[in-house]
C-alpha cells in the first residue's frame, strides 16, 4: 500500500523534471510583462513627440493667423480709404455736373434747354429774395421751390423749377413732357 499512497502523493518538490517547466512560465511572463511596459513606454516617447510636433504646428498657425488678420485690418484700412476717396471724387463731380435735366446757372448767363425748345437765362445775380428768370423772352421772379409752367407748343409742356440759390448761381431742374 505504501506504493499506492505515494503515487497519490504530490510530487515532491526537490523533484527536477518540473522545474524547467515551471522557470519557463515564469519566463514568459516576463517577458511577456517586459514587452507590454516595453510597448508603453515607446507609446509614450512616440506620443510625447507627436505632442511636441503638434504644440510646433500650434504655434506655426496661430502666427499664420496673426499675419492673416493684420493684413485683413490693412486691407480694410485701404478699402475704407478708397471708398472715401471714391465719395469725395462722385461729390465733386456730382459738383461739376449737376444731376440729368438740373442746370446751375451763374449771373447773366443762358442756356437753351430741353433740346432747344426753351431758352432760359439767369438776369443779373441772385438777391436775398429770390432770383429773376427769363424764359423764352418772358422775366418771373422766383423763389426756391417756385415752378414755372411753359407750353411749348399744342403737345409738349415744359416744367421749371428753381430748386435752390445763392449770390453766385442759381439751380434750376427742368423737365418737358409731349402728349400724343
Amino acid at each position: 500500500m505504501s506504493d499506492s499512497r505515494e503515487a497519490l502523493r504530490s510530487p515532491r518538490t526537490g523533484d527536477s523534471s518540473l522545474r524547467p517547466l515551471r522557470a519557463g512560465w515564469f519566463a514568459t511572463v516576463a517577458m511577456i510583462i517586459a514587452v507590454g511596459l516595453g510597448s508603453f513606454l515607446f507609446g509614450i516617447y512616440i506620443s510625447s513627440r507627436d505632442f511636441a510636433d503638434t504644440r510646433v504646428l500650434v504655434q506655426q498657425l496661430q502666427a499664420d493667423a496673426q499675419k492673416s488678420k493684420q493684413g485683413m485690418v490693412a486691407a480694410t484700412v485701404a478699402a475704407t480709404a478708397q471708398q472715401a476717396k471714391t465719395d469725395q471724387l462722385v461729390a465733386d463731380l456730382e459738383a461739376i455736373r449737376p444731376a440729368k435735366d438740373t442746370y446751375n446757372f451763374l449771373p447773366n448767363q443762358s442756356l437753351a434747354l430741353a433740346n432747344g425748345l426753351l431758352a432760359v437765362g439767369l438776369v443779373g445775380s441772385p438777391s436775398n429774395s429770390g432770383i429773376v428768370l427769363n424764359v423764352n423772352g418772358v422775366r418771373k421772379q422766383l423763389s426756391s421751390g417756385d415752378v414755372v409752367q411753359v407750353a411749348i407748343d399744342a403737345k409738349t409742356n415744359c416744367r421749371l423749377t428753381l430748386q435752390s440759390f445763392d449770390l453766385f448761381k442759381a439751380v434750376v431742374h427742368a423737365a418737358c413732357d409731349t402728349q400724343p
